[in-house]
């Protein structure tokens, strides 16, 4: 690592040439994070950072932060995909440490994994993100424009693959004692026409138009 000199009182100092640009970003990602407890989240980032992960930081700002019991928003549902959406089943080691890196309780993701019936072993991480967007959604539209916010590969775009909005749509209305088999095949049917001609992807304002059915 290149070095550069600088001198307190006569004592040289070597500082590392890249030191000031990986504090830079480290003070950037911390500021957009909002950490609750700025300890033990800078030391996974720089954890991360040197074994080659993506780190626990957003991609920006949430303001206002949302208000929910657990403290998970969005961004930080959006950081854990980053981290561990590569895979479609993650163990509830990794998830539990990952979910601690961004200082979340552990009380409320064993709420979250009792609830989709992963107490130990391997978590369908598609399922799981459900789960979590619909602790913070009001209703199942506003629980899918979540979805498609933290799935999205670019932020702000919101948009998904037809078969992930599927897939957790299905799982949610399945589990929901008043979901109706007609509403969920309307859905789905509506899904796939608009994937047929936007190369296989949706996105919230597909549901804005008059053609469209209703999410709830």
């Amino acid at each position: 690592m290149p070095t550069y000199s600088t001198s307190i009182q006569n004592h040289p100092i070597k500082i590392p040439s890249d030191f000031p640009a990986i504090l830079k970003a480290y003070t950037k990602a911390a500021i957009r994070t909002q950490p609750r407890d700025l300890l033990l989240w800078s030391a996974a980032y720089f954890r991360c950072l040197a074994s080659g992960e993506s780190p626990p930081a957003k991609d920006r700002l949430e303001y206002p932060v949302p208000n929910t019991d657990s403290g998970l928003s969005p961004g930080l549902l959006r950081v854990l995909h980053r981290q561990l959406g590569t895979s479609a089943k993650v163990s509830t080691e990794l998830l539990s440490e990952k979910w601690r890196n961004v200082c979340l309780s552990q009380a409320d993701l064993q709420q979250i994994l009792l609830d989709g019936g992963w107490k130990k072993g391997e978590v369908d991480w598609l399922k799981f993100v459900g789960l979590g967007c619909r602790g913070m959604g009001t209703n199942m539209e506003e629980t899918m424009r979540i979805v498609c916010e933290v799935l999205s590969d670019t932020a702000g775009t919101y948009t998904v693959s037809c078969e992930q909005f599927k897939l957790i749509y299905k799982y949610l209305t399945e589990r929901n004692p008043d979901g109706s088999a007609e509403k969920l095949a309307e859905v789905l049917d509506y899904v796939d026409r608009v994937g047929a001609v936007q190369d296989g992807s949706i996105n919230p304002q597909n549901f804005k138009t008059p053609d469209s059915p209703a999410l709830d």
